[in-house]
Formats: C-alpha cells, sequence, structure tokens
C-alpha cells in the first residue's frame, strides 16, 4: 500500500467508524447517512482537504460511496 492509499483507507475508515459511534444520536436529526458520507467525502477530498487523489484512490472511495448508497437502495414498505 502505497502512502496516499494508506491514508485514503485510514480515511475512509474513520468516517465509517465516526458514523458507526454516533449514528444513533444522528437518528433523531434530520441528517442521514448519505449526507453524513457525501459531507465527509467532500470535506476529505481535492475541494476540501484534499486527502484523496482521485485518479488513484478509487477503491476505497467506492467503498466510501456505496456504505453511503446502501441505507438509500433497500426498498421501504
Amino acid at each position: 500500500m502505497s502512502g496516499g492509499s494508506a491514508w485514503t483507507g485510514a480515511a475512509v475508515a474513520a468516517v465509517t467508524v465516526g458514523y458507526g459511534l454516533f449514528s444513533r444520536r444522528l437518528a433523531s436529526t434530520p441528517v442521514s447517512a448519505p449526507m453524513v458520507f457525501t459531507g465527509f467525502g467532500v470535506l476529505i477530498g481535492p475541494i476540501g482537504l484534499d486527502v484523496l487523489d482521485l485518479g488513484h484512490d478509487t477503491g476505497p472511495v467506492l467503498t466510501l460511496i456505496e456504505a453511503a448508497l446502501a441505507p438509500c437502495s433497500s426498498p421501504t414498505r
């Protein structure tokens, strides 16, 4: 794992763990999981802190996107 990929993996893991820690509190607010993951994606992406290099770090980014959108894709009854 190169230095950039290591930081990307750590950032994705931190976002996922952070959401897991605060998801119960966020459940009573209008903030949804996709909002949180999108916000962190913008924050750590090229527009924000520039931790992610979208040309090289697509694997962890796709994992983060799938985690963010998974709650939206399940059918509700």
